[in-house]
Order: structure tokens, then C-alpha cells, then sequence
């Protein structure tokens, strides 16, 4: 578990997506911690906060429209896109030091595409499965 120590919160919140990503089904704990996670990190950014904000305060989960199904995906957007471009973890994934190989190593049973690298895209399928993204949109296009 030396790995683990003295780890930055962008590494821990990375193993924390893949690792629920792959493990966690949606809605149980592990998998509300990983979202939860996110959504502590990009509390500041408006693009998420005001989607936030108005899901809040607008959508009745018993009643869900298709508008307010697409405004859910909407800011669903806006956090993958959050993910997708953090400085920090794409550093990660272009860095070549020995801490960070380990790091990634240690992901590889986690990741969920088929080369099982820590990429650009294996970032982009851990967040969006973590958010069962792909179901909702199934579902809108059954709307």
C-alpha cells in the first residue's frame, strides 16, 4: 500500500473513477462516493455549478420530462467535459515518471477499454460509464 501514500487528490480521485467504474454498480455506495468526488472538485466551475443549481431547484425526479432528461445529459456533458480536459490528469496520462507508471499500472484491471492504457479515451469511457451516460442516452432516444 505504499502506492497509496502521499498520493495527490487528482491521483486518488483517478483511481477512485476507474476503480467504480469498473466495480461499482450505479447508485450503491462506491459508485455515489466516485461522483461525489468529482463534484467536490469542480464545485467552482460555472459551467457545472449553475446545471447544478437549476436541477436543484427544477426537476422533480417522480416526473421526469424529456427536456429536463436532456438538461440531466447536459450537465452530465459538462462534467465529462471537465474530466476529459483537467490539466492534471492529462498530465497523468502523458507522464513518464516512475511514480505515475506505477500509478498506472495499477489501474490496468480497472480500465475499460480494450488496450487497457490509461488514455485519453480510457478517461473518457471510466467517466462516462461511472454515469451509466450511454444508458440515458438509450433512454432519450426511446422518448
Amino acid at each position: 500500500m505504499e502506492i497509496f501514500a502521499g498520493l495527490k487528490d487528482y491521483q486518488k480521485i483517478i483511481i477512485g473513477l476507474f476503480v467504480a467504474s469498473d466495480r461499482a454498480k450505479i447508485g450503491d455506495g462506491f459508485n455515489k462516493i466516485a461522483f461525489q468526488l468529482l463534484l467536490q472538485r469542480y464545485r467552482k466551475k460555472e459551467s457545472l455549478t449553475s446545471r447544478l443549481e437549476f436541477l436543484r431547484d427544477d426537476i422533480a425526479i417522480e416526473m421526469i420530462t424529456y427536456k429536463q432528461l436532456n438538461y440531466i445529459i447536459n450537465t452530465l456533458d459538462a462534467l465529462i467535459e471537465l474530466v476529459t480536459e483537467d490539466k492534471e490528469f492529462l498530465d497523468l496520462i502523458e507522464s513518464k515518471s516512475n511514480r505515475d507508471i506505477t500509478l498506472k499500472e495499477l489501474l490496468k484491471p480497472y480500465i475499460v477499454t480494450r488496450n487497457k492504457e490509461f488514455t485519453c479515451e480510457s478517461l473518457d469511457a471510466a467517466i462516462k460509464r461511472l454515469l451509466s451516460y450511454n444508458r440515458l442516452i438509450s433512454e432519450r432516444a426511446r422518448w
